[in-house]
């Protein structure tokens, strides 16, 4: 049934609202049944290659799942016409009622994304109040949070980067129920005997990798992009113009200064009889993209399958849209596009006849297969990383689309590409083409930067130490080098000098003074040295930092106790104070704060409050572990590694004290028998002490990640000889400075795929997840052991080994792989939410609750936030 005939059947219905009704279900049912099978065929496809009969299969599919959905769109537009603004649309109403009652997996609901938000512009445009609109709105918010819910696990199916490993339970059981239902073969074998796309016409044959444009004697009758100038590409949107999402992406557009190419439908364009008439929904959007620099051009009137047609009417598919685009620009229009890249020779002699070219793509953006935004992003340019160059492939019909296009722009801006014309030439004279990065004001976070960095080697009475002077020195190059702490605001105290009187004049007077620290500054205070931990009769513990003076058995006369660092801390004006001690006690007497989750204003929230914050190396009965990197201690080079980017975990390019805590601790305590305590001291006020990462240090830590991946392939490789062999993990490698072996630099992410250790530990992952699964988890367990042996570099490996030990309820061993996991992979998501399940079963809840805001400040939208944030306020009264 083509959409025609698909149409006028509802149509008939409409009249009869129980009749309509069913058809509506049916309908809604069936775009529901065409994206599940869509994900079971992406899901078992090798790759994302429009080559792939998996993938080629599934656009058949979401061209049914399109249609299915362009009829209920009409529908609604048609019933639009004669019911009044005090009722919804029957189309409405049906969707709200299938939505509510069909019985749906949660990641079902994905299916809906682009319908929901039609159907909401649509009864918002028959002005309906406020009132009738509020069950659409909540739908719209339902689907997004689950789209934010599945957004790792549908990232990790498209990019095909170990499919579904590490992926939630609940994720995982939704594709096994999918596997259950259907069948990828026989999905194949139904549109191989009726299909809607031709294989060999469309996106796969003509997508050969290095096809070369087809020239002409004026200009080439066939462009593809891969002929293109190194380091520029031709943005091109299909399928509009959308009254809602084309103004978004030109928008977008004009924000970053590039132009770009709209291939419009006809139809969206408007009506072709005597004369051609302009679509009056659509007007203001057509008119805005010649108004604004870009080009409309052809992409045939009614979006069909062109091959399938008569000359007769492939002629008239053509030239009505060449008409309607004449009478909006006022200029005759020579590019064409054929829908789903679909052409033959017969088809090229018409589109030749008609003087037209065939801009066909070279990167698809696959963007009609992604509601992912992000992984729209990284496809497209882990396509361009390969071709240096040409005609990017997107859909101005798609949400995701929308929002995955700053991303896209902002990507080009910073590797220096630029979006230029098809022949590589700017849009417009003196322009290079190169995106405008948005230069959105930045919030002034504090008015002065003061720090004191106290470092003990030499101790008259306590034994030396050899890390100590170094460690604090550092700090203090990295303070005034990367966050604008000024030199003489900075005040260094080392060895002799550091006595208890020199520091607590500085903690207690200098630091105190209102006429020289005001109310909206920031304190940063720095020590590294010997720490102290004493009972007290009422069985608490007392922390004491031991300055140089120190005597061994009386410290608590000449030390400074926790007690009165406190004081300072009140005496001190500024609204952020920061202690970060590089030295092993207890007796912090932590409070928690009960910081609220992710928000757009965060950043102004946390700064505008008071902050007093610390981080320790370590408990009572814990050493601080020297012999890290350039002669650091282990804490310190995690501290270090933090602020250079590794705990910005929200990758906002800020670090907060909060998330330097959640990435440090669990690094340390991966590293060495010490755990670094880390929350607000009294006086906290639900303030976060920030750290703006400016250039040098994004700079910094993009060498950082480079570096690793270059020992961690070189490590791999090395040992490929002996997969008995243990490797050495990141802070062995950053210890010898240098490689084993010889590592390229380009395509590193292959390069540790393709190591023959990185090959083993992939199929044994595979083979402990079929066991996972099949509830066989001491096996499991065995397999996964041996998989982090032979790649212990990959997080995904990493964090399924901590999950079954969890599983089996090894938490101390759970634990330290979930730490495993922070070092390796600090922004992913769902190991913040296992190490707070961790420490609650562990009986530490007091451990749990950062870990269980840092999820929750990561991930606002997930749906048992109340829940959790109800667990948090339980676990403060403990």
């Amino acid at each position: 049934m083509n959409i025609k005939q698909l149409f006028a059947v509802i149509i008939f219905f409409v009249s009869f609202t129980p009749a309509f009704a069913d058809s509506g279900r049916e309908a809604l049912s069936k775009l529901v049944s065409h994206h599940q099978k869509m994900i079971v065929l992406l899901s078992d496809s090798e790759e994302l290659d429009p080559l792939d009969l998996h993938v080629h299969t599934a656009r058949n599919f979401y061209s049914l799942k399109h249609q299915q959905m362009e009829v209920l769109i009409h529908l609604a537009e048609e019933q639009a016409e004669t019911t009044d603004n005090r009722h919804l649309l029957p189309v409405t109403q049906t969707f709200l009622e299938f939505y509510r009652e069909a019985q749906l997996h949660d990641a079902d609901r994905l299916a809906f994304a682009d319908l929901g938000e039609e159907l909401l512009l649509l009864e918002q445009e028959r002005n309906i109040p406020s009132q009738g609109l509020v069950g659409l709105r909540q739908v719209n918010a339902d689907i997004q949070r689950f789209s934010d819910y599945f957004r790792e696990e549908y990232k990790r199916t498209l990019s095909k980067l170990g499919k579904s490993r590490g992926a939630r339970e609940d994720w995982q059981a939704y594709l096994q129920l999918l596997h259950q239902r259907y069948n990828s073969q026989q999905l194949i074998q139904q549109i191989e005997e009726k299909p809607e796309l031709y294989k060999e016409k469309t996106r796969g044959k003509n997508l050969a990798k290095n096809k070369k444009d087809q020239l002409a004697a004026k200009m080439p009758k066939v462009v593809w992009g891969n002929g293109m100038p190194e380091k520029t590409v031709a943005l091109t949107f299909d399928d509009g113009p959308h009254r809602l999402r084309t103004g978004k992406i030109l928008d977008t557009l004009k924000t970053y200064g590039v132009k770009g190419y709209f291939f419009a439908v006809g139809k969206n364009l408007g009506k072709v009889g005597e004369t051609p008439v302009i679509s009056k929904r659509n007007a203001k959007v057509i008119q805005r993209i010649t108004d604004e620099g870009h080009i409309l051009a052809n992409h045939s009137f009614n979006h069909k399958e062109l091959t399938k047609l008569d000359e007769s009417i492939q002629k008239q598919e053509l030239e009505q849209t060449n008409q309607l685009i004449k009478t909006s620009t006022g200029f005759e229009n020579i590019l064409f596009r054929p829908p789903y890249g679909s052409k033959n020779k017969a088809l090229e002699a018409v589109i030749s006849e008609e003087g037209l070219s065939s801009i066909m793509w070279n990167i698809d953006s696959m963007d009609w297969a992604d509601p992912i935004p992000e992984s729209i992003a990284e496809r497209t340019f882990e396509a361009l990383e390969k071709k240096k160059k040409g005609i990017l492939l997107f859909h101005d019909i798609h949400k995701q689309t929308v929002n995955a296009l700053p991303l896209i722009l902002e990507g080009l801006a910073k590797r220096g590409y630029k979006v230029t014309t098809l022949d590589g030439t700017p849009f417009t004279l003196g322009e290079s083409g190169v995106p405008k990065l948005p230069t959105a004001k930045k919030p002034k976070l504090y008015d002065n930067s003061w720090a004191v960095v106290i470092g003990v080697n030499k101790y008259k009475h306590w034994p030396k130490l050899d890390y100590a002077v170094a460690d604090a020195k550092s700090i203090a190059d990295k303070l005034h080098q990367n966050f604008g702490f000024k030199k003489e605001n900075i005040i260094e105290i080392y060895d002799e000098q550091a006595n208890r009187h020199n520091i607590a004049e500085v903690l207690g007077y200098t630091l105190a003074d209102p006429k020289k620290v005001k109310k909206n500054d920031r304190v940063f205070i720095f020590y590294a040295g010997h720490g102290a931990t004493r009972g007290l009769p009422n069985g608490k513990n007392l922390g004491y930092l031991i300055p140089s003076d120190a005597e061994l058995e009386k410290y608590p006369t000449n030390s400074i106790s926790m007690s009165q660092l406190n004081d300072y801390s009140a005496l001190i004006p500024a609204k952020h104070v920061y202690f970060v001690m590089d030295s092993c006690y207890s007796g912090l007497a932590l409070t928690r704060s009960g910081k609220a989750s992710q928000q757009y204003n965060y950043l102004e929230h946390v700064t505008s409050r008071h902050a007093r914050q610390i981080i320790t190396a370590g408990g009572a009965d814990q050493e601080v572990a020297d012999g890290g990197p350039n002669g650091h201690s282990v804490f310190t080079w995690a501290f270090l590694q933090a602020l250079d980017g590794k705990a910005d975990t929200d990758d906002n390019g800020y670090i907060t004290a909060s998330e330097i805590g959640t990435y440090v601790s669990p690094v340390v305590a991966s590293y060495a028998p010490q755990t670094p305590a880390f929350g607000n001291l009294i006086g906290n006020a639900g303030g976060d002490f920030v750290f703006e990462l400016n250039q040098q240090a994004q700079q910094r830590r993009q060498q950082l990640q480079q570096q690793a991946k270059v020992q961690q392939v070189a490590a791999l490789a090395a040992k490929e000889n002996n997969m008995e062999a243990n490797v050495g993990r990141q802070l062995d490698l950053d210890k010898s400075q240098a490689s084993e072996k010889v590592v390229a630099t380009t395509d590193l992410d292959k390069q540790m795929k393709d190591t023959a250790r990185a090959r083993a530990a992939y199929k044994v992952d595979a083979e402990a997840l079929k066991l996972f699964r099949a509830g066989k988890l001491e096996d499991a367990e065995k397999k996964w052991a041996e998989a982090v042996k032979l790649n212990p570099f990959n997080e995904n490996i990493v964090n399924n080994y901590g999950f079954v030990l969890d599983k089996l309820n090894r938490n101390e061993e759970a634990l330290i792989w979930y730490y495993r996991t922070v070092e390796l992979a600090p922004r992913r998501t769902p190991v913040y939410l296992n190490l707070g399940d961790i420490m609650v079963k562990l009986g530490k809840p007091e451990l749990a609750i950062p870990y269980y805001e840092r999820y929750l400040h990561l991930y606002p939208s997930y749906k048992k936030a109340e829940e959790l944030e109800a667990k948090i306020k339980k676990l403060m009264k403990h």
